[in-house]
């Protein structure tokens, strides 16, 4: 399929919310910022253009750029959207006359747009847990493992050193695991044995 994005044409299989579109459904999806959709491409392919296009239609209705969700999974693309948006107010900004009424919101979400929430999706539930730590019974001075084999390490000791003192259903306590507990710690040692 061909997705044309801000005027560039690129080759790619363009979905949203799971299925193929044609350009028409592109550009509808950016005019369209009320909705929330999901979408998966190709590089090149203009996600980057619809994501900037929807926040700068919603920005130019109103809208606080903290009421802006846009995830992606790494923290480059994350970065690269952020910086294409502040680049599309400030583009969009340079051509306007002064004082004209569409200019107001857009040097509001200039000020405003490092509270947008663009991030990657382990950003996005750092900063929920961060924000509500009580209810998720989480320390509020936890830190994010950035190296997962650290923290698998770290599990894996943690569950041979329970098996072994034998503390493995008080460690699952209130767990659907706890049930289990007995049957792990025999199935350890007799690993650790053989």
């Amino acid at each position: 399929m061909r997705a044309s994005a801000n005027g560039k044409e690129a080759a790619a299989a363009l979905t949203l919310d799971g299925r193929a579109v044609d350009p028409t459904e592109f550009t509808a999806a950016a005019l369209a910022p009320s909705e929330s959709v999901v979408v998966e491409a190709c590089a090149g392919s203009g996600k980057t253009w619809l994501l900037v296009a929807r926040a700068m239609r919603a920005l130019l209705a109103g809208a606080k750029p903290s009421e802006i969700l846009a995830i992606t999974f790494t923290r480059k693309a994350a970065g690269e959207l952020r910086v294409r948006t502040r680049q599309r107010i400030l583009e969009t900004l340079a051509v306007l006359a002064p004082g004209v009424p569409r200019s107001a919101p857009l040097l509001r979400a200039l000020g405003g747009i490092d509270t947008a929430h663009i991030g990657t999706i382990h950003g996005f539930a750092d900063r929920l847990l961060r924000k509500w730590p009580a209810r998720t019974r989480l320390d509020p001075h936890y830190e994010l493992v950035e190296d997962s084999g650290a923290l698998v390490d770290e599990c894996f000791l943690s569950l041979i050193q329970a098996a072994e003192a034998r503390t493995l259903g008080e460690l699952l306590r209130g767990s659907t695991l706890v049930d289990r507990a007995d049957e792990t710690i025999a199935t350890i040692l007799d690993a650790q044995r053989a």
